[in-house]
């Protein structure tokens, strides 16, 4: 289980900004593995799960739950930039990935991985389009490979 916390600015026409700057962030280690917020103003509950059913198999599921420290603040997306408008509620929604990773051999394995993020209630009425478009569920499909040597 995890929790995060970054604080947000209760204020944004005082003069001062009190929202914490992520400066190098770690996104797949606190937020997801979809990348789709930044720390800035975020409470983030996460718990995790790994199983081995086999001896080269290893299954990990995770379930993120995103809300803003303060509702007076935006969202920030991976970049850092601000995203929508303030005060339309604190539920900015919630994230489950999936990874299995087959290891061939000690140098080469297979991860495939699956995620989904559904936006919450901050995502309604004037934040329900950002950049004119109109958001929606945001999932991911990969598969990769790693060669050490």
């Amino acid at each position: 289980m995890t929790y995060y916390w970054g604080s947000g600015d209760s204020n944004s026409k005082d003069g001062k900004n009190s929202t914490y700057d992520v400066l190098v962030p770690l996104n797949h280690a606190y937020w997801g593995i979809i990348d789709n917020l930044s720390g800035q103003n975020l409470n983030q509950i996460g718990m995790q799960g790994t199983v081995k059913p086999h001896a080269k198999l290893t299954c990990l599921g995770a379930m993120h739950w995103f809300d803003l420290n303060n509702n007076g603040d935006k969202v920030y997306n991976v970049a850092g930039a601000p995203v929508g408008v303030t005060g339309t509620g604190k539920d900015v929604g919630n994230e489950f990935d999936m990874i299995a990773t087959y290891a061939y051999n000690p140098n080469f394995d297979v991860q495939l991985g699956y995620s989904w993020f559904w936006y919450g209630s901050h995502f309604t009425g004037a934040n329900s389009k950002i950049a004119g478009k109109t958001l929606q569920d945001a999932t991911q499909l990969y598969i990769q490979t790693s060669l050490r040597y």
